[in-house]
């Protein structure tokens, strides 16, 4: 993992009763409720919510079994205005977030409601 990315993260954990920790490489942190995170929980196991090794997601397991990732650099775009704004007019390296030359911008997954007929 990358240390002091702003997209990466280095702890993630469910907290009672609707929410999430989350800190960040560069020690951004907080605590979220799965609406501001714009998260439907509703099948998942809270208990298993944990950051991936690779620092680039939070992973969640469904009532399932099925493994679940959440976009790292997507969450911080939710919690983290300053982030959001940075990400908007992303072109070249950030001073402030450092980001290394060779670092990709952060990818913003965006799901659209989708109707089966």
């Amino acid at each position: 993992m990358s240390a002091g990315l702003p997209d990466h993260i280095v702890e993630a954990r469910f907290v009672r009763p609707s929410q999430m920790f989350i800190q960040f490489a560069d020690g951004f942190s907080g605590t979220w409720t799965f609406a501001v995170l714009k998260l439907n929980m509703k099948y998942m196991k809270l208990n298993t919510i944990r950051a991936a090794s690779s620092g680039t997601t939070v992973e969640v397991k469904s009532k399932w079994g099925d493994d679940v990732q959440l976009d790292a650099s997507s969450l911080r775009i939710l919690v983290d205005s300053s982030y959001a704004a940075a990400f908007l007019t992303f072109r070249t390296p950030i001073s402030r977030f450092k980001f290394p030359m060779f670092c990709k911008p952060p990818v913003l997954m965006v799901f659209l409601p989708i109707t089966i007929r």
